[in-house]
């Protein structure tokens, strides 16, 4: 008789208490910043390109897709910036060529590679691209969350700024690890 109570008690404790509702889907979408910002000035399309790697995973329990993207660019201490909406960017998932929206399903997790390009006008170039600090942010919209953005900050020395307003063929710079920190 004891043993019986002793397994219905234990049974009682361990019981699994019962929900009134479902469990809700959550959507926790993650992004990760690669290593290496890479910028570039091309003279005769006066145009400015920024090219990076991110990783991105859903790690929440419901689907979701990223349906827009953004960056700026800015130089601090400057009311000038360059915006880049959805239509400037050029991503690839995994090595293939992606647009959007893209899915993200729970669990997935994916490399991500994008290159962002606008026009500069030769006043804008002179505000952005004289020495100083930049920053770089870019985000992402989900269907239902939107991971945090990704921000790039990095220095552009007087020698940097000199050889770009002296360029005659596209101007090229990697940095590396360009944190805010």
């Amino acid at each position: 008789m004891a043993l019986v109570l002793a397994v219905a008690g234990a049974y009682t404790l361990t019981k699994i208490p019962k929900r009134d509702s479902p469990v809700r889907p959550e959507v926790k979408l993650a992004i990760v910043k690669g290593w290496f910002l890479n910028m570039s000035y091309s003279p005769k399309a006066t145009a400015l390109q920024f090219d990076f790697d991110f990783t991105l995973s859903n790690e929440g329990t419901s689907d979701d897709s990223i349906k827009d993207a953004s960056a700026n660019f800015v130089k601090q201490d400057s009311p000038v910036y360059i915006p880049f909406d959805v239509g400037n960017f050029q991503c690839s998932r995994e090595g293939n060529k992606t647009s959007f929206p893209f899915p993200l399903t729970p669990g997935s997790n994916y490399s991500v590679s994008c290159s962002v390009s606008s026009p500069i006008s030769a006043a804008d170039k002179y505000a952005l691209l004289s020495e100083g600090f930049r920053k770089v942010e870019m985000n992402l919209s989900g269907e239902h969350g939107s991971p945090p953005a990704l921000t790039y900050c990095f220095y552009i020395n007087s020698d940097m700024a000199l050889e770009l307003s002296k360029a005659k063929k596209t101007f090229w710079r990697q940095f590396v690890r360009p944190d805010c920190d």
